[in-house]
């Protein structure tokens, strides 16, 4: 009974907290706000600040709206760094610029803040550079991909067999695996013995298979893409394409593929 009874003021407690917390108003979220500014802590202002009411803020006086703008400049500052060296990867620095460039358009809302203009230059010419490494690298990676596949070339037709047994099997990751393992290479290095656009194209609507029985819908709508680019008579990609629009919820989508093979089943009598 005891256990019953605390855990009822337990839960009293807590509603009563909720309830509290729900009826702050804008005054009380902007000290909040401020105290923590002051004190430096930009993510927790910034916490209080995203509270506060859009035409409360406008009733503002400037210097309010500027402190508020600083604390959304202070966050991004906290987020920014040029040298992408700080961060994990490449991927997660693209992350944090666009994270601190949403703070400072932020601030440029709230107050018109110069600084924070002059912040959203810095990140994209920084972004821009990132970009730019990113590229450096991506082709430094290819180039060793590229001579990994010149010396595996007589490889690529055993994934291409195995992926197709793999298919009759059933077996579509797999099947998909080598499938992609050989388009991949393929779009890096162009395969000898893929130079035959129709027989590619075959290639490229089977990974789209796989992907459709793996209810990959986008990227079996891509590599169906794929296949009708290198032949636009494959009855077989429009219907199944048009199976993954409908999958997708793109009925119109769907209906002109279902539209285009009949035709071409007609056209083929």
């Amino acid at each position: 009974m005891k256990k019953i009874l605390i855990l009822i003021l337990v839960l009293i407690f807590s509603l009563n907290f909720s309830v509290c917390a729900e009826e702050l108003s804008n005054d009380e979220y902007k000290k909040l706000g401020d105290e923590c500014l002051w004190q430096r802590d930009y993510r927790k202002a910034v916490e209080y600040y995203d509270q506060l009411e859009t035409a409360y803020i406008a009733r503002l006086s400037k210097g309010d709206k500027t402190n508020i703008a600083d604390a959304y400049v202070g966050l991004g500052d906290e987020i920014f760094d040029p040298n992408p060296e700080k961060y994990t990867n490449l991927i997660e620095a693209k992350q944090k610029y666009k994270e601190a460039i949403k703070y400072y358009e932020t601030a440029v809302e709230i107050a018109s803040s110069a600084v924070a203009t002059v912040k959203i230059a810095e990140v994209k010419t920084a972004e821009q550079k990132l970009d730019e490494k990113k590229q450096i690298l991506q082709e430094q990676e290819n180039k060793i991909k590229i001579e990994e596949i010149k010396r595996t070339l007589h490889f690529y037709p055993n994934y291409i067999s195995t992926a197709n047994s793999f298919l009759m099997q059933k077996s579509y990751a797999l099947a998909a695996e080598n499938y992609k393992k050989t388009t991949d290479a393929d779009e890096l290095y162009p395969l000898p013995f893929l130079s035959d656009d129709k027989y590619k194209a075959n290639i490229y609507y089977r990974l789209g298979l796989c992907n459709l029985y793996l209810k990959m819908y986008s990227e079996a709508i891509d590599n169906f893409n794929k296949a009708l680019k290198l032949n636009e008579y494959l009855t077989e990609a429009y219907f199944h394409r048009g199976v993954a629009y409908e999958k997708s919820y793109n009925k119109k989508a769907a209906k002109d593929d279902f539209d285009l093979a009949e035709a071409l089943v007609i056209s083929n009598q």
